[in-house]
Protein backbone atom coordinates (compact mmCIF):
# COMPACT_ATOMS: atom_id res chain seq x y z
CA UNK A 1 0.00 0.00 0.00
CA UNK A 2 1.39 3.65 -0.81
CA UNK A 3 1.08 6.37 1.82
CA UNK A 4 -0.61 9.06 -0.75
CA UNK A 5 -1.43 11.25 2.51
CA UNK A 6 2.61 11.17 3.67
CA UNK A 7 3.62 11.48 0.20
CA UNK A 8 1.46 14.99 -0.64
CA UNK A 9 2.08 16.08 2.87
CA UNK A 10 6.04 15.77 2.14
CA UNK A 11 5.90 17.66 -1.14
CA UNK A 12 3.74 20.27 0.20
CA UNK A 13 6.81 20.98 3.27
CA UNK A 14 9.02 20.15 0.40
CA UNK A 15 6.94 23.30 -1.15
CA UNK A 16 7.32 25.65 1.65
CA UNK A 17 11.29 24.41 2.18
CA UNK A 18 12.15 25.74 -1.31
CA UNK A 19 9.93 28.63 -0.97
CA UNK A 20 11.97 30.12 2.37
CA UNK A 21 15.21 28.76 0.79
CA UNK A 22 15.00 30.89 -2.23
CA UNK A 23 15.68 34.24 0.08
CA UNK A 24 19.22 34.44 0.15
CA UNK A 25 20.39 33.19 4.20
CA UNK A 26 21.64 36.66 4.84
CA UNK A 27 17.78 37.79 4.90
CA UNK A 28 15.75 35.02 6.15
CA UNK A 29 15.59 36.98 9.37
CA UNK A 30 12.79 39.55 9.69
CA UNK A 31 12.70 43.01 11.81
CA UNK A 32 10.04 45.59 12.04
CA UNK A 33 10.55 49.06 12.63
CA UNK A 34 7.88 50.65 10.52
CA UNK A 35 9.43 49.12 8.04
CA UNK A 36 10.17 45.44 7.74
CA UNK A 37 14.44 44.75 7.36
CA UNK A 38 16.05 42.07 6.14
CA UNK A 39 19.44 40.47 8.21
CA UNK A 40 21.37 42.10 10.48
CA UNK A 41 21.47 45.34 8.00
CA UNK A 42 18.99 48.45 8.62
CA UNK A 43 19.57 49.05 5.05
CA UNK A 44 17.40 45.95 3.91
CA UNK A 45 14.38 46.95 3.48
CA UNK A 46 12.35 44.01 2.50
CA UNK A 47 8.86 46.14 1.04
CA UNK A 48 6.05 48.50 2.26
CA UNK A 49 3.32 46.66 3.10
CA UNK A 50 0.16 48.87 3.56
CA UNK A 51 -2.14 46.68 4.85
CA UNK A 52 -3.18 46.87 8.65
CA UNK A 53 -0.89 44.04 10.42
CA UNK A 54 0.23 42.39 7.57
CA UNK A 55 3.69 43.98 8.44
CA UNK A 56 3.91 42.04 12.15
CA UNK A 57 2.22 39.48 10.73
CA UNK A 58 4.89 38.61 7.85
CA UNK A 59 7.83 39.29 10.31
CA UNK A 60 6.53 36.71 12.54
CA UNK A 61 6.02 34.39 9.78
CA UNK A 62 9.64 34.77 8.44
CA UNK A 63 11.79 32.74 6.28
CA UNK A 64 14.15 31.08 9.03
CA UNK A 65 10.37 30.56 11.06
CA UNK A 66 9.41 28.49 7.63
CA UNK A 67 12.56 26.46 7.69
CA UNK A 68 12.45 25.53 11.19
CA UNK A 69 8.61 24.55 10.53
CA UNK A 70 9.14 22.41 7.48
CA UNK A 71 11.69 20.40 9.46
CA UNK A 72 9.02 20.27 12.94
CA UNK A 73 6.39 18.94 10.33
CA UNK A 74 9.09 16.43 8.77
CA UNK A 75 9.50 15.27 12.42
CA UNK A 76 6.08 14.84 12.84
CA UNK A 77 5.39 12.80 9.67
CA UNK A 78 8.83 10.28 11.01
CA UNK A 79 6.85 9.69 13.87
CA UNK A 80 3.27 8.84 12.73
CA UNK A 81 3.57 6.41 9.66
CA UNK A 82 2.43 3.09 8.63
CA UNK A 83 4.06 0.11 10.76
CA UNK A 84 5.01 -1.75 8.21
CA UNK A 85 7.14 1.41 6.85
CA UNK A 86 9.02 1.20 10.29
CA UNK A 87 9.22 -2.74 11.10
CA UNK A 88 10.29 -3.52 7.20
CA UNK A 89 8.33 -6.75 7.73
CA UNK A 90 5.20 -6.04 5.40
CA UNK A 91 2.90 -8.43 5.93
CA UNK A 92 1.50 -7.86 9.50
CA UNK A 93 -1.69 -7.77 11.02
CA UNK A 94 -1.81 -4.22 11.85
CA UNK A 95 0.52 -2.48 8.83
CA UNK A 96 -1.46 0.69 7.99
CA UNK A 97 -1.97 1.46 11.73
CA UNK A 98 -0.20 4.79 12.63
CA UNK A 99 2.82 3.58 14.54
CA UNK A 100 3.19 7.31 16.16
CA UNK A 101 -0.71 7.45 17.94
CA UNK A 102 0.48 3.95 19.78
CA UNK A 103 -1.11 0.92 20.96
CA UNK A 104 -3.26 0.03 24.14
CA UNK A 105 -4.63 -3.05 25.59
CA UNK A 106 -3.50 -6.36 26.55
CA UNK A 107 -2.80 -7.41 22.93
CA UNK A 108 -1.16 -4.22 22.01
CA UNK A 109 -3.79 -3.31 19.26
CA UNK A 110 -3.18 0.03 17.57
CA UNK A 111 -4.85 3.63 18.46
CA UNK A 112 -5.58 4.26 15.43
CA UNK A 113 -5.76 1.38 12.79
CA UNK A 114 -4.98 3.15 9.45
CA UNK A 115 -2.63 5.96 9.14
CA UNK A 116 -4.96 8.06 6.97
CA UNK A 117 -7.30 8.63 10.00
CA UNK A 118 -4.27 9.54 12.12
CA UNK A 119 -5.16 12.85 14.18
CA UNK A 120 -1.61 14.55 13.68
CA UNK A 121 -1.81 13.90 9.94
CA UNK A 122 -4.61 15.47 9.94
CA UNK A 123 -3.92 18.48 11.62
CA UNK A 124 -0.59 18.59 8.95
CA UNK A 125 -3.07 18.43 6.07
CA UNK A 126 -5.69 20.96 7.24
CA UNK A 127 -2.86 23.65 7.33
CA UNK A 128 -3.21 22.83 3.28
CA UNK A 129 -6.49 22.53 2.60
CA UNK A 130 -6.30 25.39 -0.05
CA UNK A 131 -3.59 23.45 -2.03
CA UNK A 132 -4.20 21.11 -5.45
CA UNK A 133 -4.88 17.94 -3.85
CA UNK A 134 -5.67 18.17 -0.73
CA UNK A 135 -8.62 15.62 0.08
CA UNK A 136 -11.54 16.60 2.46
CA UNK A 137 -11.53 13.24 4.25
CA UNK A 138 -7.60 14.26 5.60
CA UNK A 139 -10.25 17.17 7.42
CA UNK A 140 -11.57 15.23 9.87
CA UNK A 141 -10.52 14.74 13.68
Amino acid sequence: MTDEQAAWLHAQIDEDERTALRVPEKDRTWTLDGTIRSGSSTDDVVDWVYIEGAAEHMVLNDPNRALREAGLKRRILAIHRRRADITGQPGGTFDDCCHGCGYEGDCDDPVVGNVNDCPERHALAAVYDDRPGYQEMWSQP
